[in-house]
């Protein structure tokens, strides 16, 4: 299976639908949906210590203080599982059939397709700012473009602007129970 996966993940940038097709009707068991997971989550947080490492002007946005290589990989597990669970519920209550299972291998892929692109533009950042600037914009566009493909083919669903729609509306939902929790949590600003 290693030998199929960067011919995959070249099949996937291009054609996320047929790759991801493809990945999702591979023989996954437990133990290699989790290993891909792992490996998913590590190779980010590697790509954003190196990036910390590179640039300490990202050090001193996060705060003046780097992050250990640990937290990283932590806030990485927690963010991409969060996802594949809003991914399962929120696909299934709009009448999807993709399962938690297929959710994982989804997204976990997803971020192991995003590594290469990442490196590069890290590499790219080290010889010209403005460059990685507008290449890490149309990074992020085609991120979401890609990531809605993939959502559509786990789930069945035909509409890509549906799906947008539905990851946008979900991110919302989202962030205002996380801001109404922080409050209760947390108490409201003094001013």
């Amino acid at each position: 299976m290693p030998s199929m996966l960067l011919p995959l993940m070249v099949l996937s940038l291009r054609d996320p639908r047929g790759g991801i097709r493809i990945v999702l009707n591979l023989p996954w068991g437990d133990q290699a949906r989790w290993a891909l997971f792992g490996l998913a989550t590590i190779c980010p947080a590697i790509i954003l210590v190196l990036s910390f490492a590179l640039e300490p002007e990202m050090v001193q946005m996060a705060g003046g203080q780097m992050l250990s290589p640990f937290a990283v990989f932590g806030v990485q597990a927690a963010a991409v599982l969060l996802f594949v669970w809003l991914t399962h519920v929120a696909g299934r209550w709009r009448g999807g059939h993709g399962s938690f299972a297929g959710a994982l291998v989804t997204l976990s892929w997803f971020q192991l397709c995003l590594v290469p692109v990442q490196a590069a533009l890290l590499l790219i950042g080290t010889v010209s700012v403005g460059v990685a600037d507008i290449a890490g914009t149309l990074f992020v566009l085609w991120a979401v473009w890609m990531v809605t493909n993939f959502i559509c083919e786990l789930h069945g669903f035909k509409s890509l602007a549906l799906v947008l729609l539905g990851m946008f509306g979900t991110m919302a939902v989202l962030i205002l129970g996380l801001s109404v929790l922080a409050a209760l949590v947390i108490g409201p600003p003094n001013v």
